[in-house]
């Protein structure tokens, strides 16, 4: 029995929230909401209010807003893996007297930074053979390199002048391909100062400006910097939250933009910040910091949880999640994220050491514990690229060193394009992780590993889900397409329409038999698959549908939220009702445990025990930005 078929909608669809009947452009950069009505009787004020509360308690962030970034992004937890051993390479460095301070890591493994060297820094382009200076905006000016996009360098510069006349003051530069340094507009007021951390191209950079003094601010909080972005070379100051003071640091190729705002010392706490449509969104609270995403919406820093200062991870789906540390550390960050998930950072002790860390399906592994090399001790990694190649620090015997540590394993190919609603498995059978997901126009691609490059599968579809719908040992990918239609590729090369129709899609092993089946919603009612192409409904009524195995009996659940906002969960042995209500759930997979449900309702955020029964896990205000 299929679900029955439904109108044709007058618009594609784009994120998760295709269920609430949100009407998008499928060519939109950024999905911007169209204004026109889809019929769907859950689209309304308080609908969307309440999705926007939800997600606020979640990520801690600005009420309106964070529900367009729901719209845009989906985050599909990765199947799990072993983590990958690594072989070491050295950076250059042909003054071991003063190690390059390296800050960003390009596909092609080459790296960018600092030499501080006679009181003067000098930015660098490094590779495992080469160092090259870059150059200034004037011979005895100072620079320093902060990242690096498709040989594309971002950094900052003085321009000091010359015996013939004064100079400009920093500026944020970019230094292309080919060498040559390119200033950037500042602020205009104040000293000049600032830099760029972060870009896409030469018309999409971000970093910070310097302000202009504020009249009847205390010494310590005049001339600091602002977030900001250049788009085309023109430069836009950017709002932070509770102040003018913050700084970008990362930035997608889809123009979402994250970092620190929020204050100075003596007044506030600067805080891990998202900038969506130009508008500040808090993602964790105070005393936190961003410091990397990727294309997929997935954010990297480090914030303040109950268990102490750690490293985290904030995503579309989930929200903010302390990713822990080491055993036996007290304190992490993380500093960057790749589009296959894998997170990089350091983890450290109470005596102030520490060890470079690699966070795979958020499950913290020494590096060192990775690697084979004698003698190299690694305390910090600090960025990885979509090859999975790592810029690492540490020592060899005792002296100073970059690293690069490059995977043992066949890697991911690298996408040609932005990919979004990316999922994991192993999908040719070769027992590696592959990669797939969906790009702006919702075309797929399938990326093996192991590949020299990507496949185009083509089509037009959105939430991707994977795992083996067959039992023929691979993993095989399903989404929906226009109309709300279902799609399902078995054979790694060719998607094949399945009979009916959802608004929403998940995927489980919710029959106990060892592979993957599909589930959904259409309208308010529930549909799953024992099969491939075959579908059995199931009496309830819901209106949000999350998966996994929350009871822990190794076997995938269905947990939704009904009219009235009540919860159940269904599990091998029917239906449970989880008394207290909820407006909003999301599932977190975890390897080593049964899967998390966390549900918000007011001020609280709660969690589903195995028994089913919710439990507080924290309340606290809401932090809306200005």
């Amino acid at each position: 029995m299929a679900p029955p078929l439904a109108h044709r909608r007058r618009s594609g669809v784009c994120g998760i929230f295709y269920e609430k009947g949100i009407a998008m452009h499928p060519t939109d950069h950024l999905c911007w909401p169209h204004l026109t009505p889809v019929p769907d009787t859950r689209l309304d004020v308080p609908t969307l209010w309440r999705c926007a509360l939800g997600l606020a308690l979640v990520c801690g962030g600005g009420v309106s807003l964070l529900c367009l970034l729901c719209l845009l992004l989906v985050w599909v937890p990765a199947a799990w893996s072993a983590p990958p051993t690594y072989q070491v390479q050295l950076f250059d460095n042909p003054t071991p007297q003063v190690l390059p301070f390296l800050g960003d890591l390009d596909e092609d493994d080459t790296a960018v930074g600092e030499r501080y060297q006679l009181g003067r820094s000098a930015a660098l382009r490094v590779t495992t053979t080469t160092t090259t200076v870059l150059a200034p905006l004037s011979p005895q000016g100072y620079s320093s390199a902060a990242g690096i996009s498709h040989g594309y360098i971002i950094g900052w510069a003085d321009d000091v002048g010359t015996a013939t006349g004064p100079g400009t003051g920093r500026h944020a530069v970019y230094w292309a391909p080919d060498g040559t340094i390119h200033a950037l507009p500042n602020s205009g007021a104040g000293p000049p100062g600032g830099g760029g951390a972060d870009m896409v191209s030469p018309d999409l950079v971000v970093g910070s400006v310097n302000t202009p003094q504020i009249p009847g601010l205390p010494p310590h909080a005049q001339d600091r910097q602002v977030p900001a972005v250049w788009r085309q070379g023109v430069l836009h100051v950017l709002p932070a939250l509770g102040t003018e003071y913050g700084a970008v640091t990362a930035v997608s190729a889809s123009g979402v933009m994250v970092g620190i705002s929020g204050g100075f010392s003596g007044l506030s706490s600067y805080q891990a910040t998202m900038w969506l449509f130009d508008q500040p969104l808090a993602l964790a609270p105070p005393d936190s910091h961003a410091s990397g995403l990727n294309d997929a919406g997935e954010v990297v820093g480090t914030a303040t949880f109950a268990q102490g200062r750690h490293a985290f991870l904030w995503a579309p789906s989930t929200g903010l999640l302390d990713l822990g540390t080491l055993p036996g550390h007290s304190v992490s960050g993380a500093r960057s994220i790749n589009t296959a998930g894998l997170i990089v950072g350091a983890s450290g002790r109470t005596d102030g050491t520490q060890a470079a860390v690699l966070w795979e399906e958020r499950q913290p592994y020494d590096l060192e514990m990775l690697i084979s090399t004698a003698g190299v001790v690694l305390t910090s990694a600090i960025a990885i690229n979509d090859h999975g190649h790592i810029l690492a620090y540490g020592t060899l015997d005792g002296e100073p060193q970059n690293f690069l540590l490059i995977p043992t394993t066949p890697g991911i190919p690298v996408p040609p394009v932005a990919l979004i609603d990316t999922v994991q498995g192993d999908f040719n059978g070769d027992g590696l992780q592959d990669l797939a997901g969906r790009d702006a126009q919702y075309s797929v691609w399938l990326c093996l590993s192991g590949e020299p490059q990507c496949t185009h599968i083509g089509g037009w579809l959105f939430q991707l889900v994977a795992g083996d719908l067959d039992g023929d040992g691979r993993d095989d990918l399903a989404g929906l397409g226009w109309g709300y239609t279902i799609w399902a590729m078995t054979d790694g090369q060719h998607f094949t329409q399945l009979p009916g129709q959802l608004h929403t899609l998940v995927i489980g092993d919710f029959y106990g038999d060892g592979h993957a089946h599909l589930a959904g919603l259409w309208g308010q009612t529930l549909w799953r698959a024992p099969r491939v192409g075959w579908w059995e409904w199931l009496p309830g009524t819901l209106t949000t549908l999350v998966a996994g195995d929350f009871d822990g009996d190794g076997r995938d659940d269905l947990a939704g939220i009904a009219p009235g906002y009540y919860s159940w969960v269904h599990t091998a042995s029917g239906w449970h009702w989880s008394p207290g209500f909820v407006y909003t759930m999301h599932a977190v997979k975890n390897t080593t445990a049964p899967d998390t449900l966390i549900g918000a309702w007011g001020f609280c955020l709660y969690q589903l025990t195995t028994a089913l029964v919710w439990q507080t896990q924290a309340c606290e205000a809401l932090q809306v930005s200005r």
